[in-house]
């Protein structure tokens, strides 16, 4: 049997065999007073012939059948289409014309079978609800002929087509019970029966302060408490239900757990904030500084030094808890410049003798003699004949390797003097300045004005015995200065006769 015959076989076997299935369909019904006896309510059970109950059956049937014509209709439709294209690519070819053809023809009569099966379904069903398949009025009640008075028999009820109408029984309310203050919920209600033919419902709150509750059942949460949600069907039928809004959970507290205490100016930083309970519902956190023209802060607690001060962050809750945090903002160079003269002092403190050993010890320091070879292999120190035994190479060693001047030059003292006096290289002469220690400041450097000596004021440094450190020329290692006061330099020659200059690096 080719392909075409069984799809024509099918589909008209399958629309013959519904289109039989309709006058066979008349359901068995038990009577409603067996029915209540047996406390059934069941519509697909219970009723007479021409009842509600039968009408449903026999609308769900339809139902059925017309799904079913649909999709034989549309595969009758496809196989068409398949044939049309099976003729398009024939090629010539007679058979394959031939088949195509077929194919084309015994779907167009699968097709036509279809739709005389619908057609027979609705004249069925129709006849079945009283109606003609195609705009007939309506039947008439059985036994009775029309209204009383005029022409016709004997006294029926009023008219004949009229169907009775079906009350509601019983609505229960579907959905929560609870909900939070400002939250919005849609309620929904299960009828019964289902197919009553009224189901307008009407709400009402009984305590709307606490919650409101729309025509549509929509209701929403103004206030804790608790209110009565009822819902009445157009015949009285009601049931009701119990809705609290709770009290709200409020913070009880709230601690910054990322602090910052000091920042430097320009600098930005995250603060962090918990909320406890951590059930608390509304966890909304505000930022505040005491003063903004030092730090501010933003929304969500990040902060910006604006400029060296003092300030509180302090964060609150919606409810009025709060914490605070007091955060120093230190002025970003002089930070640097604290970091440069630790860095500094670290260094002397490393090549240097505490205490002042005096002349022809020259017993250097280990880290020092390091410090000596790499800067030789580096080429930028050339004194080999005292092994840096000298205070030009000291003083040239411990800028460069501390960082304080890394283009220090590599000159004995006379032309270290004019490298500091030139102004492009970003040091002055403040010898006027000093007047004692006081008036100095580490990293300053005390040299004579032309070939001489040279010294490094570091300031205090613990376990020195001076403030000052150099060494000599073949004279001694690097150790702390025999003179404790600044100002003996500035008021006293060199053994050459040459007088001291301080010169200090431009915003140190």
């Amino acid at each position: 049997m080719s392909f075409k015959k069984i799809i024509f076989g099918l589909i008209l076997s399958i629309a013959l065999s519904f289109s039989l299935i309709a006058p066979l369909s008349q359901p068995v019904f038990a009577t409603k007073d067996a029915c209540e006896v047996a406390g059934v309510n069941d519509p697909l059970i219970c009723g007479t012939k021409d009842s509600n109950e039968e009408r449903e059956l026999q609308r769900r049937i339809k139902r059925v059948l017309e799904t079913v014509y649909l999709w034989l209709g549309i595969i009758a439709v496809i196989v068409i289409v398949i044939g049309g294209i099976r003729y398009m690519t024939s090629t010539g070819e007679p058979e394959k014309i031939k088949g195509a053809k077929n194919t084309i023809m015994y779907a167009i009569i699968g097709l036509i079978v279809t739709l005389a099966a619908f057609a027979i379904t609705e004249f069925v069903i129709g006849a079945l609800e009283g109606r003609a398949p195609e705009g007939g009025g309506t039947h008439a009640e059985e036994g009775g002929g029309g209204s009383g008075g005029g022409s016709g028999g004997g006294g029926g009820s009023e008219g004949g087509g009229e169907t009775e109408a079906v009350g509601v029984k019983s609505i229960t309310i579907m959905g929560i019970s609870t909900l939070k203050k400002g939250e919005e919920y849609g309620f929904y209600t299960k009828i019964i029966p289902d197919y009553a033919t009224d189901k307008t419902i009407k709400w009402a709150s009984s305590n709307p302060k606490v919650a409101t509750v729309s025509k549509e059942g929509r209701v929403k949460a103004l206030e804790p408490g608790k209110t009565t949600i009822t819902a009445t069907a157009h015949n009285g039928k009601s049931t009701s239900k119990d809705v609290t809004v709770p009290e709200p959970i409020l913070a009880e507290s709230v601690s910054i757990d990322q602090k910052v205490t000091s920042i430097t100016t320009g600098k930005t930083a995250q603060l962090g904030a918990k909320v406890a309970p951590q059930n608390a519902e509304n966890k909304t956190l505000t930022w505040s500084s005491s003063d903004q023209n030092i730090i501010t802060v933003d929304d969500k607690g990040k902060i910006k030094a604006v400029k060296k001060g003092t300030a509180t962050i302090t964060v609150k809750t919606s409810n009025g808890k709060s914490d605070s945090v007091k955060i120093t903002v230190a002025d970003a160079a002089e930070v640097v410049t604290q970091d440069k003269v630790k860095k500094l002092q670290e260094t002397v403190k490393t090549y240097a003798w505490p205490s002042y050993k005096g002349r022809g010890y020259r017993h250097q320091k280990s880290e020092y003699t390091k410090a000596y070879k790499a800067a030789t292999a580096a080429g930028w120190v050339s004194n080999k004949d005292c092994k840096g035994d000298d205070c030009g190479v000291f003083v040239l060693i411990t800028m460069r390797n501390s960082g304080w001047e890394p283009k220090y030059p590599n000159k004995r003292t006379g032309g270290q003097y004019e490298w500091l006096s030139n102004p492009k290289h970003g040091w002055e002469d403040v010898t006027k300045k000093i007047k004692s220690n006081a008036d100095a400041k580490p990293g300053d450097v005390i040299i004579t004005r032309g070939q001489g000596h040279v010294l490094l004021y570091m300031g205090k440094v613990d376990g020195f015995s001076s403030k000052m450190a150099s060494a000599s020329y073949c004279g001694r290692s690097p150790m702390a200065d025999g003179n404790k006061n600044i100002y003996h330099y500035v008021t006293h020659s060199h053994s050459n006769g040459k007088k001291y200059a301080i010169f200090r690096k431009k915003n140190q």
